[in-house]
């Protein structure tokens, strides 16, 4: 069961321009792994004021039992390697978005207009 998957966690903007991901293990554990603009999607652009945001990281879903998810990274991290396991509730399709959940216009189903002349 591989599946596209998108963690969440944090962004970083680094001083040297590089971009950092942090998400915590299943077992709270933190981790970081440094990643490319493309590895990564961001909820709110980078300020000045504002180096840290919510973000996702574009991952691949190779199992699951229960509520732990055994993923595969993008790239490796220096302390755990390309492979972690989290928990489930950390995961989102990628094809999600925010706009996914908020309130969709409702348009009324015409029915057939029914004769009533005889």
């Amino acid at each position: 069961m591989i599946a596209a998957k998108k963690l969440r966690g944090t962004v970083s903007l680094e001083l040297d321009r590089s971009l950092k991901f942090r998400s915590t293990l299943y077992d709270g554990t933190a981790f970081e792994l440094i990643v490319d603009q493309f590895d990564v999607q961001i909820n709110e652009e980078f300020r000045p004021s504002r180096t840290v945001v919510a973000g996702f990281l574009f991952v691949q879903q190779e199992a699951q039992q229960g509520d732990v998810c055994y993923l595969t990274l993008p790239k490796p991290t220096l302390n755990y390697g390309k492979q972690i396991t989290v928990k489930n509730l950390q995961l989102m399709p990628r094809e999600v978005s925010i706009e996914s959940f908020k309130p969709q216009k409702r348009v009324p189903v015409n029915s057939p207009v029914q004769d009533t002349d005889l």
